[in-house]
């Protein structure tokens, strides 16, 4: 749809009556996206998990975080104190915040300690980072072959939405003729 060709009140319309709202089968209750918002509880399947494998985790990589909301910036805490800790990150983020520690602050990453053992910050975007490492561990033809094929199924799926969309936007354009045709308003 081309906002500056129809009105606002015309595309309300279009997404009142076409773009359904998902409801749950049981309750009837609005269904929200599986994300947690900014100030709501996380579920209880990301403590289980956390307990459940973060002591088994022998190399923890963070990514692309700024690691300062809290429960999830205290996971780099989580893991043994011999687990290597990469951080790919655009900044320097999670430094250790002792003054924090008695109201459940992260002893954070020591990457720039003189006795550091195991903390490595490395400074770029998430995907020259992910690049980067499969380079490394001599991953990077997988790492071409899984990219094409999601890439493909994101075109495909695209193409299908955009056969979709424009189907949409034929109908809308019909009624809106045939309203006009018919002398009755599209508001």
């Amino acid at each position: 749809l081309n906002e500056k060709s129809i009105s606002v009140t015309f595309s309300d319309k279009v997404f009142v009556e076409h773009v359904k709202v998902a409801h749950c089968d049981k309750c009837g209750g609005i269904v929200k996206p599986d994300i947690v918002f900014f100030g709501e509880n996380l579920p209880a399947r990301f403590f289980n998990y956390s307990i459940r494998d973060f002591p088994k985790c022998d190399l923890l990589i963070i990514m692309g975080t700024s690691l300062v909301v809290h429960p999830f910036a205290g996971l780099v805490d989580e893991v043994n104190d011999d687990v290597p800790r990469l951080l790919i990150n655009l900044t320097e983020a999670g430094h250790s915040t002792s003054s924090l520690f008695p109201y459940g602050g992260s002893s954070g990453l020591c990457y720039h300690d003189k006795d550091n053992y195991r903390d490595v910050f490395w400074q770029g975007t998430t995907d020259d980072g992910a690049w980067k490492l499969a380079e490394l561990l001599g991953w990077k033809t997988e790492l071409n072959k899984l990219i094409e094929t999601e890439l493909k199924k994101i075109n495909e799926k695209e193409e299908k939405d955009e056969k979709n969309i424009k189907s949409t936007v034929t109908t809308i354009d019909n009624i809106s003729i045939n309203e006009e045709k018919n002398g009755k308003s599209i508001e």
